[in-house]
């Protein structure tokens, strides 16, 4: 992606926390919700990230997690 004035501007925030009761049994205590494959092998949020691609620089790409998630989100992304 070519970075544009606009894209550089805007910051994005991805909320990824919450216990996942939605999801379970898909979602546990060791694989959470937003870290199970459920699009295409893909996890939810790599596919929040995905979308973010051509709107907001990579740079300025922020996810909030739980602390005890905080090291396998950010791998997963």
């Amino acid at each position: 992606m070519e970075e544009s004035f606009t894209q550089a501007m805007r910051h994005a925030l991805i909320l990824a926390g919450g216990p996942g009761l939605r999801l379970w049994p898909m979602s546990r205590e060791k694989r959470p919700k937003q870290l199970v494959s459920l699009l295409n092998g893909r996890s939810l949020l790599t596919a929040a990230a995905d979308r973010l691609d051509d709107v907001v620089a990579p740079a300025n790409c922020y996810v909030c997690l739980a602390p005890a998630e905080a090291k396998r989100g950010v791998m997963a992304v």
